[in-house]
């Protein structure tokens, strides 16, 4: 009986030729093409080739380790050397649940965002691990879809008795904008910001947090802002949801210092990443301890508020 004798299966130099009917920039942006895009990370867990996940990544990506006082991973050089570690126990993509999906309103779309949780499961020894999940996607000069910064941080074991997000009534992309829409970007430009600008927002949010009015620091968001927190398992994807989670935090009197931290911008966004570290105190004002995390924070522009929060991350 004739039998298979060898079997050689191997990933070519040119594996991105196939990819870009997925990847590539040609067509609008759609949800869907943002879950394709993530079905290419998954297919590189399930291989397990750093080089292929690395090729995802824009040469200067971006990726930050779950541990949060490991410093951030830079450039494709870097990130494949932390996925051949990662690597060594075969992770895979077991679920995901994705919780928002945001896509650059504008006519020649260079960035989209997919935020989620996903479930990955470690081969070598069975066990899971469940994790949030914050992927950014720009549009390279070669016209292919690539990770400008992944951000994976482990979940709270209890996650999964918490409510499914409802996302009967909620959008996944911003409006497409219409003819009037560009005749009027036209008449009325966006104002062009700077380094330094992006910067002080993030002072005045934590001046806003000092004043403990939950509606002032709100005043900050987007009313389609997404929050995540690893200080409450739910994702806060609603005006009354964000203000009712500072109602909360701000109980602690919290004030944030940056130890470290990235900025980039577009025309039409900003985003603003690193490590801080939280003074919180007591209702003497007493300092009650000190707490060290990642934020996030994605800046877009809206013509009757100017720039807000549109995606903001602790973790």
């Amino acid at each position: 009986q004739w039998k298979i004798s060898h079997h050689h299966t191997s990933i070519l130099g040119a594996v991105e030729a196939p990819t870009t009917t997925t990847s590539s920039g040609g067509g609008p942006m759609t949800p869907q093409r943002v879950e394709n895009l993530f079905k290419l990370l998954e297919d590189a867990f399930e291989i397990g080739d750093p080089d292929l996940m690395a090729r995802r990544f824009k040469e200067n990506g971006l990726m930050l380790p779950i541990d949060v006082y490991e410093d951030p991973i830079r450039g494709q050089d870097d990130i494949r050397e932390h996925f051949q570690e990662f690597f060594v126990e075969r992770p895979i993509v077991s679920s995901v649940e994705r919780v928002e999906v945001t896509i650059d309103p504008a006519i020649e779309q260079r960035w989209a965002r997919d935020v989620g949780t996903m479930l990955i499961t470690y081969r070598n020894f069975g066990s899971t691990m469940s994790a949030r999940y914050s992927l950014d996607y720009v549009l390279d000069d070669d016209g292919v879809w690539k990770i400008q910064q992944f951000i994976l941080t482990p979940l709270p074991d209890d996650w999964a008795q918490l409510r499914p997000i409802d996302q009967t009534n909620r959008n996944t992309t911003f409006a497409q904008e219409s003819d009037s829409d560009r005749a009027e970007q036209q008449a009325n430009p966006i104002p062009s910001v700077t380094e330094d600008d992006v910067r002080s927002w993030f002072e005045e949010w934590n001046a806003f947090m000092a004043t403990g009015d939950p509606k002032l620091v709100m005043s900050l968001y987007l009313p389609e802002a997404v929050l995540v927190s690893s200080m409450t398992s739910k994702p806060r994807t609603t005006t009354q949801e964000i203000l009712e989670f500072y109602q909360i935090f701000l109980w602690n009197r919290p004030q944030a210092r940056i130890l470290q931290s990235l900025v980039t911008m577009s025309s039409k966004w900003c985003k603003h990443v690193g490590v801080l570290e939280y003074t919180l105190k007591d209702p003497q004002g007493q300092i009650r301890e000190h707490v060290r995390e990642r934020f996030s924070f994605l800046y877009s522009y809206d013509d009757a508020a100017g720039w807000k929060i549109a995606h903001h991350q602790m973790s």
